[in-house]
Order: C-alpha cells, then structure tokens, then sequence
C-alpha cells in the first residue's frame, strides 16, 4: 500500500 507515502506528501504539504 502507498497509503504510508500518501500520508507523507500530505504531511510535507501541510508544512508548507
């Protein structure tokens, strides 16, 4: 599953 790798660039945009 690329859930893991989702929730990655979801947290880096939200780092923003």
């Amino acid at each position: 599953m690329e859930l893991q790798l989702l929730g990655f660039f979801i947290f880096t945009f939200l780092s923003t």
